[in-house]
């Protein structure tokens, strides 16, 4: 049986607060080749606005170098781009899902899961828990 448990590195192809919890930072080469450094199997990208990549590319890369991308984490759609599934705008809902399919069409290119996480937000009143 094979096993299906990789161990990631949080990553981000792009720069973000160094408050974020990403350990680390760069183009797809530069992450593969010290994600394999370390000793990981793969990485998880902690990733916003996924159209602004080359999704090909990162697939290459990171097969060339051995390396699964374990996860694509949207935890900075919430945090960066304040679009999260249970706003109360619907507009943002709207968008909100409009993104998470962008990542959710990434995560097939790159043979990833998605992680909704934060994304999701916490319900804002237990009283409308019906309503969420």
């Amino acid at each position: 049986m094979e096993n299906l448990f990789r161990y990631g590195i949080a990553c981000s192809l792009d720069e973000v607060s160094v408050t974020a919890p990403i350990t680390l930072r760069g183009d797809i080469e530069s992450l593969c080749e010290r994600s394999r450094k370390y000793g990981y199997e793969g990485i998880e990208i902690q990733l916003a606005n996924p159209g602004k990549f080359d999704w090909d590319h990162v697939r290459k890369t990171k097969d060339a170098y051995g390396i699964t991308v374990t996860a694509l984490a949207t935890g900075r759609e919430f945090h960066q781009n304040k679009l999260y599934l249970l706003d109360e705008n619907p507009a943002v809902r709207r968008a909100a899902v409009e993104r998470l399919k962008e990542h959710v069409d990434v995560a097939a290119i790159v043979g990833a899961m998605v992680i909704i996480g934060s994304m999701r937000k916490d319900i804002p009143d237990f009283t409308r828990y019906d309503y969420y």
